[in-house]
């Protein structure tokens, strides 16, 4: 039997960005008869995977893996046993190779997209690994009001896209190495076993998050260059052109030509608030003007600045004004 692994893996992007954010991670094993335990791959929620392996050692050693990789997710991977020589072909645009021997207790944290490569293991110890592939758009979700304190090189990945190769190592806590162990020696069966793994997924994934925004002292912060500033002043432009139905942000960020990290981050730095609060602040704003110089009832002036539910209004309204639009209104006409 074949003591080699190969191993193909892609990430494609949602067909419909509009109604769904998040990629699809695809893979292809090949080469062994029985690949065993070293590769579980299971959809935890849109945009996270999760991902482990074991492989007893003796009395066989494990198997050499070829590996290609088309687009990348954001991987997370926690070392929790055994030694393996990756080899790297096309590593940051290099044509030599670039070798790396993860050490158990390491916490890699990489996105390498559209490189090839190979794995060998160094003895007929056992092995143990654990890992999470996030979508870049929901890790940005978590980490984009803290992006100051994590590492530059990750902040980057989400600027420059997959064409950015990161590439980082620190050693896990122990609340990840218990957790990581969870999800390799889970205590259910069937079902239970289902939930207890996607349970300890997002454990992990939180731990890791954390550890991300407390890596140490905050960095200059990524600023727009004068192109995607004026591209951002184009969004707010667009956003605001029909505030019945205004774009969702991917789409924005199509029209306004720029990516949808450097969008929300540039447009916060720019007008000191979010996309939706720019938005929501104009909706305000427009629905003051209306009660105060129309004869339009609030119905027609929820629905005109694009709310089909007039109690979510007249909540906002009054989160807005600290008043409701009917108090206001009655207040006009009593000083007309």
């Amino acid at each position: 039997m074949s003591r080699v692994l190969n191993f193909k893996s892609d990430y494609l992007p949602p067909k419909d960005p509009d109604k769904n954010r998040y990629g699809k991670y695809v893979h292809e094993l090949g080469g062994m008869d029985a690949p065993g335990e070293l590769f579980n791959i299971i959809p935890v929620k849109p945009g996270l995977v999760l991902s482990y392996g074991t492989h007893a050692g003796l009395p066989c050693p494990c198997p050499s893996i070829n590996f290609e990789i088309g687009s990348s997710p954001v991987d997370f991977t926690f070392c929790l046993a055994g030694t393996a020589t990756h080899r790297y072909h096309r590593f940051k645009g290099r044509k030599n190779i670039f070798e790396f021997t993860p050490q158990p207790g390491m916490n890699v944290i990489s996105s390498l997209s559209h490189i090839w490569g190979n794995m060998d293991f160094h003895s007929l110890e056992k092995i143990a690994w654990v890992g999470l592939k996030v979508d870049p758009q929901l890790l940005f979700s978590y980490l984009e009001q803290q992006m100051d304190t994590v590492p530059k090189e990750l902040a980057t990945r989400f600027d420059k896209g997959d064409r950015h190769h990161c590439f980082l190592t620190r050693q896990m806590t122990p609340l990840m190495q218990a957790t990581a162990w969870q999800i390799i020696h889970p205590p259910y069966t069937g079902k239970a076993r289902e939930l207890f793994l996607e349970s300890r997924a997002l454990a992990l994934l939180a731990q890791q998050v954390t550890a991300l925004t407390q890596a140490g002292p905050a960095h200059p912060p990524i600023l727009p260059t004068p192109a995607d500033l004026e591209r951002i002043h184009g969004a707010k432009a667009i956003l605001l052109k029909d505030i019945q139905a205004p774009p969702t942000i991917p789409r924005l960020a199509r029209l306004a030509g720029i990516n949808e990290f450097k969008l929300k981050r540039g447009f916060k730095q720019a007008f000191s608030t979010t996309i939706f609060g720019c938005l929501q602040q104009h909706r305000m704003k427009t629905a003051h003007t209306l009660l105060r110089d129309t004869s339009k009832n609030i119905s027609e002036v929820a629905s005109e600045v694009g709310y089909t539910n007039v109690s979510h209004f007249i909540n906002a309204y009054r989160k807005q004004f600290g008043i409701t639009p009917g108090v206001f209104k009655k207040t006009i006409r009593n000083a007309g």
